[in-house]
């Protein structure tokens, strides 16, 4: 991450955010049996958000900074002038709840300062629309967010997790997110191809998301077993995860019958210490012998037990 200094890295709000880790604790022992608890879980979540909302909003523009790509020096200079609230609120400049406080310059001023002013407010705009676009793809810490979940704020690793991720990631095609591949090659290392789909990257979130032995569970198209923009994903799982299972349904239309696509379930595992399983369950169903109900009926039918070391090569190879 860029080091960015200023008022950005003030420490009260994480304190705020530090101290809600005890409301989180509060709340995951109520077990919202009842009205009341129902209630008591709510208040006390409005006040989990409110008093890490500052340091999300924080880490929210720290991080889409970071995302934008190939800066000058001098736009780096306009950027870091921006953090440090030269220009507003940077919180709420970001997220386009206020406007720019720049400085004026007049337009028939053809002055060495002047023209200097002019370049500097035009690089410091363009770097804050640049954030806003970003903000919706930076790798968020959920530290913040969920104060309950993690720990050890201050170290560059976090510790903890959550137990499981469910999803059905997006299936948006490489050449539809041309403008955001420069955002994702530096969030996504791990799994970045220039020609992948946006699903891509959301198995390399939901991996960094969950603690060692939590299960990451997707719906998605089951290209990633075979094409070649999902290498690296599938280097990924061999030496990051571990795929525990895969149902392959095919060219099947009984999930998504408005869609043209190849669904697949995976299930994958975040590894922990002393456990190495050394196969993969593989289930295979033909489009035309997928039912309609009860789908796990078929599931010990078709399955066959792959070894772990076939996962780089592809398990679909």
């Amino acid at each position: 991450m860029a080091e960015w200094g200023g008022p950005l890295l003030m420490e009260e709000p994480r304190k705020r955010a530090v101290g809600a880790a005890s409301a989180m604790q509060a709340i995951e022992k109520l077990s919202d049996a009842d009205i009341a608890e129902v209630t008591q879980s709510k208040n006390l979540f409005a006040g989990v958000s409110s008093m890490t909302a500052e340091l999300t909003g924080l880490m929210d523009i720290i991080h889409a900074a970071d995302l934008v790509a190939a800066l000058t020096k001098d736009e780096r200079d306009a950027l870091d002038a921006f953090l440090r609230s030269t220009y507003g609120d940077p919180v709420l400049l970001a997220h386009g709840k206020a406007k720019l406080s720049l400085p004026e310059t007049d337009p028939k001023d053809t002055g060495k300062l002047a023209t200097r002013a002019r370049t500097l407010n035009a690089r410091i705009e363009a770097s804050v629309a640049a954030m806003r676009e970003h903000i919706a793809l930076a790798s968020i810490p959920l530290a913040s967010r969920v104060p309950g979940i993690w720990r050890d704020w201050e170290e560059d690793a976090l510790q903890g997790g959550f137990d499981a991720v469910i999803g059905n990631p997006p299936y948006v095609r490489q050449e539809l997110i041309r403008d955001q591949k420069p955002a994702f090659q530096k969030a996504f290392p791990a799994t970045y191809a220039g020609t992948a789909d946006l699903y891509v990257y959301f198995y390399e979130q939901g991996l960094k998301l969950l603690r060692s032995g939590g299960r990451m569970s997707y719906v998605v198209t089951n290209k990633w077993l075979r094409a070649g923009y999902a290498e690296k994903l599938r280097d990924h799982f061999a030496t990051q995860g571990w795929i525990e299972f895969v149902a392959d349904f095919g060219h099947a239309k009984h999930f998504f019958p408005d869609a043209d696509v190849f669904p697949s379930v995976v299930v994958v595992r975040k590894p922990e210490e002393g456990i190495s399983p050394e196969t993969s369950d593989v289930c295979v169903i033909p489009r035309d012998d997928v039912p309609q109900r009860d789908s796990t009926q078929r599931w010990p039918q078709r399955r066959t037990n792959f070894p772990r070391a076939f996962q780089q090569g592809g398990l679909g190879a």
